[in-house]
């Protein structure tokens, strides 16, 4: 997993462009694969984008805190809106986000290497 680094990582190491190239070819992995063929919902797989290991915690949060204040009669229904908008795109952005990173920082290596100044 150490290779498998977040776009986040390369934005606050300052290789932006990578950061920015990796969100953007997740984004469209996802919204080709999710929203088309499995037919989440447009702002899931937005945010599950943004938020990456965040996310995971939010789902934690609910598991472990929110989970316990949904009154029993909405409890299958919020179960199965978190599990259908947040955890399933949530889980797969996280692996894919991470893979198409890894792809992209691997082919733009040389430009991840500090440069040395001549003078």
């Amino acid at each position: 997993m150490y290779r498998f680094r977040s776009y986040w990582y390369y934005w606050y190491t300052g290789h932006k462009m990578i950061a920015v190239i990796s969100m953007l070819v997740t984004s469209l992995v996802l919204t080709l694969g999710l929203l088309l063929n499995a037919k989440f919902a447009v702002w899931a797989i937005i945010t599950a984008v943004l938020l990456d290991i965040l996310g995971i915690w939010l789902l934690i949060l609910y598991a472990l805190i929110i989970r316990a204040e949904v009154p029993t009669m909405l409890l299958t229904q919020a179960d199965e809106w978190v599990l259908h908008q947040l955890m399933i795109p949530i889980l797969i952005a996280f692996f894919v986000g991470r893979f198409v990173t890894y792809i992209v920082a691997k082919q733009n290596a040389s430009a991840m290497i500090p440069q040395r100044s001549l003078s």
